[in-house]
């Protein structure tokens, strides 16, 4: 069975209503094609393979967000979860409560083992499998180690997710129109993960790079691309998250060292 990888990109958002959507939770999953250990991103087949949008969870929502994150965890076994840094969308909150050895999961209260960033010195015992998208991240500076900018690194980020699009290295959600004949089969888990994934789909074709009337780009001081969306974006930066998740931790190497084997699951999301 081939070495298989899972990496969570996850984009928390503000609500602003009890209706609104909190943000959005995006799995990758990477299968080395080679019998030897590759560094090279073409030798591994990707496709994202399970989304969520997060709904209004109130005053408790970085304990909720950090539940549904060990939840996912205990199912596909993360290589990598990345996790938005910034504070307005609650991201430093979830980080304290991911560090927690109690987490409420499907309303139960349940002891985990921490998830911490590779450089926490604050737990005896923890995955350290966190990392937080912002610039000084020791993952982040090992992939693209000059950022002298929040927005050159956005412009990066997007940068690697479309050169993998556009050459078909990552895979995304077909039509749901193309699979009536089994969605009717499938458990409510499943066509709900798939409508979010093709919702992903949707967003990215609502997702520009902005430009100016003579046709160049809008670009900040610092010379990068400025970003616009017709709608939502949380699953696209979830996916974004993700897809830079996996490129940071081939850069380190740490799989090669490792080498664990196959953390493939019969069903989180799609095979």
């Amino acid at each position: 069975m081939a070495e298989t990888h899972y990496f969570l990109g996850c984009d928390p958002a503000p609500a602003q209503q009890e209706k609104s959507d909190e943000g959005a939770l995006v799995i990758e999953r990477a299968r080395l094609l080679t019998v030897e250990w590759s560094d090279n991103p073409s030798d591994w087949q990707r496709d994202m393979v399970f989304a969520r949008s997060v709904k209004h969870v109130g005053k408790a929502r970085a304990r909720t967000w950090s539940g549904a994150i060990h939840s996912l965890h205990r199912s596909y076994g993360f290589t990598r979860i990345a996790l938005d840094a910034g504070a307005a969308g609650g991201g430093p909150w979830i980080k304290g409560e991911l560090s927690s050895t109690h987490q409420s999961i499907e309303g139960l209260d349940q002891e985990c083992t921490p998830i911490v960033t590779a450089d926490d010195t604050t737990v005896a015992q923890g995955q350290f499998i966190l990392m937080m998208i912002k610039r000084g991240d020791a993952l982040v500076e090992m992939l693209c180690p000059e950022l002298s900018g929040d927005d050159q690194l956005n412009d990066f980020m997007y940068s690697l997710l479309r050169e993998d699009l556009d050459h078909a290295a990552l895979g995304l959600m077909p039509p749901l129109r193309d699979l009536k004949g089994e969605l009717k089969e499938w458990s409510q888990a499943r066509r709900e993960a798939a409508g979010a994934m093709a919702q992903t789909v949707v967003q990215l074709s609502k997702f520009y790079v902005m430009t100016k009337d003579d046709g160049t780009y809008l670009t900040t001081k610092r010379g990068s691309r400025q970003f616009g969306s017709v709608g939502r974006k949380d699953l696209v930066s979830g996916l974004t998250y993700a897809n830079f998740a996996f490129h940071c931790w081939l850069k380190s190497g740490e799989g090669a060292l490792e080498r664990a084997g196959s953390k493939d699951v019969p069903f989180g999301g799609f095979r």
